[in-house]
C-alpha cells in the first residue's frame, strides 16, 4: 500500500513570504519558484548523491542532493513546486527527486546577477 504524501504547514525550509514576482508555472501547470543551477559538485556523498546549488533571482539560496538521472546542469533552470498549491507555500523538493534541501545564506546580489546572466 502506498502512503499519501504528507502536507507540512510550514516546512523548516520556508522562510518570509512569497511574493507574486516568484511564482512561476511549470509545463503541467503546477505554481512554483524558479531557480538556476549555479553548480553541481563533481564528487558524490556517501549515498552517491551530488550537491546541486540551486539560486533565485531574488537571492533564496539552497544546496541538494541529486541522484542520476536527477542531475542537471549548470545553466538549467528548474520549477521548484509548491507544496501547498493553492497558498504558494512550502518548496516540494522531492517532486524533482532531490533530497536533503538545505537553505543557504541569501546570495549577494553580484552572485545572482552572475548565476542569472543571459
Amino acid at each position: 500500500m502506498r502512503s499519501a504524501p504528507v502536507m507540512v504547514n510550514e516546512p523548516w525550509w520556508v522562510s518570509g513570504e512569497i511574493t507574486v514576482a516568484t511564482v512561476n508555472v511549470d509545463a503541467k501547470g503546477n505554481r512554483g519558484m524558479a531557480f538556476k543551477v549555479a553548480s553541481v559538485s563533481s564528487n558524490r556523498n556517501g549515498f552517491g548523491l551530488k550537491g546541486v546549488i540551486l539560486v533565485a533571482r531574488e537571492g533564496r539560496a539552497f544546496q541538494v542532493g541529486a541522484s542520476e538521472p536527477n542531475i542537471p546542469k549548470v545553466g538549467d533552470v528548474v520549477v521548484i513546486p509548491f507544496l501547498d498549491q493553492k497558498h504558494c507555500r512550502g518548496l516540494n523538493f522531492s517532486a524533482l527527486y532531490y533530497e536533503i534541501p538545505e537553505e543557504l545564506p541569501t546570495a549577494p546580489e553580484g552572485v545572482v546577477q552572475e548565476v542569472w546572466q543571459e
